[in-house]
């Protein structure tokens, strides 16, 4: 699947200062290329209908640098949004139903996460073990939606609340699984 790093516009323009720069770095141990956002305005922008519009799973490793609101991964029809608040605890939404993890994030450490939504429950996932949950009943939403990774992305409005910190392994799915 294609993504544009760095779109200016929700037309699809780039531009080399809005992406987010690629990183040799180490994870957990292990040597990985990482994409770090610098908090300002890089972002990645998916192809519409990346996001799945029922069950999913979105899985990532993430290492923030700055504990300030910040967006990691959103969709402009409010599908999933998954943010780190003010108070540096990550939370998860979808159409409206929230979930926050129980303590804040540490600056520097890396961290898995993963959400869940089985069009029952969104569920929050940290290192492997659940971290908050919430009744989601299944509603629909639009699927001609675009999914941006590093900012908040709203139908209309131009993109805010960057990420920043270095992100690796993220990867969608259509189906609810456990990590």
């Amino acid at each position: 699947m294609l993504a544009l790093r760095g779109v200016s516009s929700r037309w699809g323009g780039t531009k080399p200062k809005l992406q987010p720069e690629w990183v040799s770095t180490d994870v957990r141990g292990e040597r990985r290329v990482a994409l770090r956002f610098d908090g300002q305005d890089d972002n990645l922008i998916f192809p519409f209908r990346t996001l799945p519009p029922g069950a999913l799973t979105v899985e990532l490793v993430l290492r923030v640098t700055d504990v300030r609101q910040g967006t990691l991964l959103s969709d402009q029809n409010r599908g999933l949004t998954i943010r780190l608040n003010s108070e540096g605890r990550l939370t998860a939404e979808r159409l409206g139903t929230c979930v926050v993890s129980e303590k804040a994030v540490t600056p520097g450490e890396w961290t898995h996460i993963a959400v869940v939504y089985d069009y029952r429950e969104l569920r929050f996932y940290r290192e492997g073990v659940l971290d908050g949950r919430s009744e989601a009943p299944a509603l629909f939403r639009g699927i001609n939606s675009r999914t941006v990774v590093g900012a908040l992305c709203r139908e209309g409005r131009a993109l805010g609340e960057h990420f920043a910190g270095d992100l690796a392994g993220l990867a969608m799915t259509a189906r609810p699984l456990v990590p």
